[in-house]
């Protein structure tokens, strides 16, 4: 997700978009393969969020990716942190 990501936002060249595209395809692709608990879904670590997210919203994130838009992305301040 990542790396289609800048690819996505720095890139104009059509090979890099179409690689970036790929990046996206393989990564949903594994979504389709997270484990499951009864009804709990695996979550899924985001880079952009750097944390566990659920499944819809790294959908979501990667559909946001593949349409150039960029994500944004709620911080939430650390206890402790000044």
């Amino acid at each position: 997700m990542l790396t289609a990501s800048c690819m996505k936002q720095f890139s104009n060249k059509p090979a890099e978009l179409l690689r970036a595209d790929k990046h996206l395809e393989e990564a949903n692709s594994c979504l389709l393969n997270l484990p499951r608990r009864g009804d709990i879904q695996a979550t899924v670590f985001s880079p952009p969020s750097k944390k566990n997210e659920p499944l819809d919203l790294i959908k979501d994130h990667i559909e946001q990716i593949a349409e150039g838009t960029p994500l944004a992305i709620k911080r939430v301040k650390a206890i402790g942190a000044g």
